[in-house]
């Protein structure tokens, strides 16, 4: 069952336990860990669409994509998500690169994408 409420045309993809590590592998991928009961993950999630919604149309070098943990505790498990939002940014690999836990502030999220570009 999925609890998801943000805009189904977003750039954003939504991605679980049947299909994050497929998800997270062949390119750079940004990943929102969240739960619709949690309100900083809620006022995180404009920031996140917008910073999706951006790269998309500036070449789109890093895809984004969100996991509800209530879905999906593998990956909440897996990822050793203790706190949400946590955002982890993965490599090409699907190897994590970095993360930040709590919500970031707009200077903090494109300095974790950038990381992608270095």
């Amino acid at each position: 069952m999925s609890h998801d409420i943000h805009d189904p045309t977003s750039p954003v993809a939504d991605i679980g336990d049947a299909d994050f590590d497929e998800a997270t592998a062949g390119r750079w991928t940004a990943v929102d860990l969240w739960a619709p009961w949690c309100g900083p993950c809620r006022r995180f999630m404009p920031a996140f669409e917008q910073a999706a919604a951006t790269m998309a149309t500036d070449g789109g070098s890093v895809a984004f994509a969100r996991v509800n943990v209530d879905d999906n505790p593998e990956v909440a498990a897996r990822m050793a998500v203790k706190s949400i939002p946590t955002v982890i940014l993965f490599n090409p690999e699907g190897v994590e690169v970095a993360r930040t836990t709590g919500i970031p502030d707009a200077d903090d999220l494109k300095a974790l994408v950038a990381l992608a570009s270095s």
